[in-house]
């Protein structure tokens, strides 16, 4: 496992041990981490506000609590996608409505979203999948339908800081990002919800830590908060902010050993024939997984994959099981509904960049 991605340097190490003889990683108010992540990833996604969370999901579920959707409520959101993207909004007695995948990007199109949302949702979810940046004037014409939207940035955090998704971000009403589990940044858990709108910030923030939801009211309407309080437990770990803080003080390298690790493999995949990857910006994407669309279904596509990366040590997974086909989802519809998707998802592959990723890391530390 030490092996893998994530990588943490020898004052992550010094920082964790002083923040548990402290106790400072308990009280929010005493965290320096907090604070200092708060204000870099506010300031790398050029917005104004940020709060630091306990997950991507915890943050996707903030969101949608901030926007205060009736139980009942129809949403928009990708077919394709990591299933939390969607099932965040189930114990809010949300209903998501489906939007088929655009089969160039294998994300979502304003044409698809704006058929799913039809006449009667309320909002929408995007996501930007593996690092893949929907283009900004897709964006834009998602928000002329006149809906809130979130983007689900899950792993966004390796885009280039002058990339044409940061200058457009704003364009969004709240963003969500992950550094959870093998994220480009991790702290093992952790997420942050971000927004350019002051209720909005409030209303996150309110629902996320009790202590503090009690001093929220707009002068203007006096409107309280203290009744969407959900529990501190969705504010970030102590512990978890001083690893992202580390990781954050390094993300230049960061950044660099993720896209020289998707490199090298896309070179190996396009050398092997035959393999396609989604339409994306080369110059600023950086892929967290690299996906890759395999000529047809077969295994031999899978084994001739496995051979040429195994000597990078970058594994071939399946592609993710999105909850459209997850048993018992309560929304699911026939597969063939989503006609795009059904053509391509026995095809799609994911190619696994932890290994290598940390052994490029490791390497530039040691230089």
């Amino acid at each position: 496992m030490k092996n893998r991605w994530p990588q943490y340097s020898e004052q992550a190490h010094v920082d964790v041990a002083q923040a548990v003889q402290t106790n400072s990683h308990i009280v929010f108010s005493q965290n320096p981490w907090i604070e200092e992540i708060e204000e870099r990833v506010r300031t790398l996604f050029r917005r104004r506000y940020c709060v630091a969370v306990n997950s991507g999901t915890a943050g996707l579920t903030a969101a949608l609590r901030a926007l205060d959707l009736p139980a009942g409520a129809r949403v928009a959101a990708p077919a394709y996608t990591f299933f939390a993207t969607v099932t965040s909004m189930l114990p809010l007695g949300l209903v998501p409505k489906l939007a088929d995948l655009d089969p160039r990007t294998l994300n979502v199109s304003a044409q698809t979203m704006i058929d799913a949302a039809g006449a009667d949702a309320q909002a929408m979810i995007v996501t930007h999948n593996w690092g893949n940046a929907i283009a900004h004037d897709e964006l834009r014409a998602m928000k002329a339908r006149g809906l809130p939207v979130i983007d689900d940035c899950s792993h966004m955090f390796g885009t280039r800081p002058d990339a044409a998704f940061f200058a457009s971000s704003g364009t969004t009403d709240i963003s969500v990002v992950s550094a959870g589990a093998r994220k480009i940044i991790s702290g093992g858990a952790g997420g942050f919800v971000l927004t350019d709108d002051a209720r909005l910030y409030d209303r996150v923030l309110a629902f996320c830590q009790p202590s503090r939801a009690r001093s929220y009211q707009l002068p203007a309407t006096r409107e309280s908060y203290q009744y969407m309080t959900g529990g501190a437990n969705f504010r970030m770990s102590g512990l978890a902010a001083v690893l992202i803080a580390d990781q954050l003080r390094h993300l230049d390298r960061i950044r660099e050993a993720w896209m020289n690790a998707a490199a090298d493999v896309i070179d190996r995949v396009a050398d092997a024939g035959g393999f396609t990857l989604p339409a994306h910006d080369s110059a600023t994407t950086c892929w967290y997984k690299v996906p890759v669309i395999c000529p047809d279904a077969s295994q031999r596509h899978v084994d001739t994959l496995r051979s040429v990366l195994e000597p990078l040590g970058v594994g071939v997974d399946p592609a993710l099981t999105p909850f459209l086909e997850l048993d018992g989802f309560p929304y699911a519809h026939p597969v063939s509904g989503y006609p795009h998707y059904a053509k391509l998802r026995r095809r799609i592959r994911t190619l696994d960049l932890s290994t290598l990723v940390a052994h490029r890391f490791r390497e530039t530390s040691a230089a």
